[in-house]
């Protein structure tokens, strides 16, 4: 368990079988997050990621944690599975690659930057949220799964390859 702000180069979690839980606090992590075993609870954190993110195995539980991906380069994206609560993505001129699909549970931000969604399916349970980010979609099917949605922001077009909107809720357009 954390009890503290944490600041670290990589985390790494592999053969342990425990928890770790960052109990709420602060985590920047400026080069890589690899998980391939063991569990790992978020919890209410805000975690910034400035390197690739790697989750090949283990528990992964965001809970309603937001990761924040905002390094300088070129980064990819290995979840594995596990969903995101909310997930921002926001350093201009950096890319985020996906290396499988990518579920968010809650809200997925542009803020600066470009998602590379490399064919891959993402699914969003809460708003898309496209301000100055750029979304590279070739290939990818975007699925809309809250039961309500919005797309909001101050781009005023955002495109997809396909879009499925999958609730019986209401899905809104606010440029």
């Amino acid at each position: 368990t954390v009890n503290e702000v944490v600041n670290v180069a990589t985390i790494t979690i592999n053969g342990y079988s425990g928890t770790f839980d960052t109990n709420g606090f602060a985590v920047t992590i400026s080069s890589a997050f690899e998980q391939s075993s063991g569990s790992v609870q978020f919890g209410t954190s805000a975690v910034t990621m400035q390197g690739d993110w790697d989750v090949s195995a283990g528990t992964f539980n965001p809970e309603t944690s937001t990761v924040t991906f905002n390094g300088a380069g070129t980064f990819s994206i290995l979840s594995s599975g596990p969903s995101f609560y909310s997930v921002v993505f926001d350093t201009a001129g950096d890319t985020w690659t996906l290396s499988d699909d990518l579920y968010v549970n809650n809200e997925l931000t542009l803020e600066n930057g470009t998602l590379d969604a490399n064919a891959k399916a993402l699914k969003v349970g809460g708003d898309w949220v496209s301000n100055s980010g750029a979304f590279t979609y070739a290939g990818s099917t975007v699925t809309m799964t809250g039961s309500s949605a919005e797309f909001r922001g101050s781009d005023t077009a955002v495109d997809f390859d396909t879009l499925v909107i999958d609730t019986a809720g209401t899905v809104t357009a606010d440029p």
